[in-house]
């Protein structure tokens, strides 16, 4: 008896442990193509059901009350024409075979989560829309979202929207493209109270909406977005703010790293920014138009002083389809510029000469329209520019010779930097800044403009 007595305390803990234990997640094997419930197959609506009731629906078995994750059966390809709206409402990961094999179209995919859930979505093409109404976090990875046309109210390809459950956390969206989609207000559109947005690779490439052509930010709140080695290619919004990326908000703005090339909007050609910070950093600006701001327009910045600042940037011929200025800040606060190069177009202007200061080491070719004055500056410079290429894009860099002093290994290292301190040291081809142009050694002064030329680099005259 009194040895059994000493077991049970063991015991005891023992099942509770057991009872407290999380149960596995589930993987749930979509093998059709059709969007049926039986039980002749599993289906991705049944699967999705059967993830969120955590039991077997169709020929789908029981999800858990984990983080369940639905994988499609090898060899399964084609689309996936959904005959109603999609909802996922509890923590689901979708894991396609490929964006070249797989698509979801038709149909809306609603997410409606509540609490701490978090949905990701990977490898697949998207032909429909994604409505986030609410979630903690959502990671979409390695989606084409292409040719959609909008079903949405905002949007076509992505609308986030806060819901009754509460404000979106974070929006992570990575390696993944928006292609030839049209109608709404954008191809994505933040117009929900929503935390932070983060896009890194990704590609947006011919789309149109009404007020953007690429990312929308309007009714957002407060929110943190960072964009990070982005491509915005040929967007489009012929009546509205912007080509690429509108923002209405009190949002803090990063573009690291990012190439805007003939995008194309009423108001501005690449940016329309109201924003409580921006900071632009090795990003490369050309051949964007608009009849007012052929690249850039900075309305109004909410936020502290000083926090609006364009950084070792190239803007190349902005004034397709007219004669407007790349560059104009209609915002009370100044606009901080460093280490930018600069050439304008048709429009004889890069800039309109209003609220700029320099930090210095700008190089502006052919006018003197930015009037900028700080240490390093030079403007009315006749060179020529270069191409050199990267990845599959080639991208305009200034002459090494005879300018080398206004434009390679120009800028000393204490200016390699940002407002507050911060060291740009990486250029938009992610290789190391500064180097040393000849020997390609790290160090040395850093360029001006988005490129940090090595002597190794192939060149190709710009007309």
């Amino acid at each position: 008896m009194q040895s059994m007595f000493r077991l049970l305390p063991a015991a005891g803990l023992v099942l509770l442990m057991l009872q407290a234990a999380p149960a596995a997640a589930a993987t749930i094997a979509v093998d059709t193509l059709d969007d049926t419930i039986d039980r002749r197959a599993c289906s991705l609506r049944a699967a999705v059901q059967a993830a969120h009731t955590d039991r077997p629906v169709g020929a789908c078995k029981a999800g858990t009350p984990g983080a369940d994750t639905i994988r499609f059966r090898a060899g399964l390809g084609g689309a996936i024409r959904l005959k109603s709206p999609l909802y996922i409402e509890s923590d689901l990961a979708i894991e396609g075979p490929g964006r070249d094999r797989l698509a979801i179209s038709d149909g809306v995919v609603n997410v409606v989560t509540a609490g701490q859930a978090r949905v990701d979505l990977e490898n697949l093409e998207m032909r429909t829309g994604l409505f986030i109404r609410a979630a903690a976090a959502v990671n979409i990875r390695s989606v084409r979202f292409k040719s959609i046309r909008s079903r949405m109210s905002r949007a076509s390809a992505i609308q986030v929207h806060g819901s009754r459950f509460g404000p979106v956390g974070a929006i992570s969206i990575r390696h993944s493209s928006f292609e030839g989609n049209e109608g709404g207000d954008s191809p994505l559109a933040v117009v929900g109270e929503t935390l932070r947005l983060s896009l890194d690779d990704v590609d947006f490439l011919g789309n149109a909406g009404d007020l953007s052509g690429g990312l929308l930010l309007d009714g957002a709140g407060p929110i943190r977005v960072d964009v990070s080695d982005s491509l915005f290619v040929g967007n489009q919004s012929l009546g509205g703010l912007s080509g690429a990326i509108a923002s209405l908000d009190e949002a803090e703005l990063d573009l690291t790293r990012s190439t805007f090339v003939g995008n194309r909007a009423q108001e501005s050609g690449a940016l329309f920014v109201v924003a409580d910070r921006l900071r632009i950093a090795n990003s490369v600006f050309e051949r964007n138009g608009s009849p007012y701001a052929g690249a850039i327009q900075v309305l109004q910045l909410t936020g502290a002083s000083g926090q609006s600042q364009l950084l070792f940037s190239t803007l190349v011929d902005n004034d397709r389809g007219g004669a407007a200025p790349a560059l104009v800040n209609d915002a009370p606060d100044t606009l901080w510029l460093a280490g930018n190069l600069m050439r304008p177009g048709n429009a004889w202007a890069v800039c309109q000469p209003r609220g700029l200061t320099s930090m210095g080491y700008n190089l502006e070719l052919d006018t003197g329209s930015c009037r900028l004055n700080g240490p390093g500056d030079v403007d009315h410079a006749q060179m020529t520019l270069y191409r050199t290429r990267g990845g599959t894009s080639a991208y305009p860099v200034p002459a090494p010779d005879p300018y080398h002093y206004a434009a390679v290994d120009a800028v000393p290292p204490y200016a390699c930097g940002d407002l507050h301190g911060s060291s740009i040291d990486h250029d938009r081809l992610g290789r190391t800044r500064p180097v040393d142009y000849a020997s390609g050694q790290p160090g040395a002064n850093c360029d001006v403009g988005a490129i940090e030329l090595r002597a190794v680099d192939a060149l190709t005259p710009m007309p």
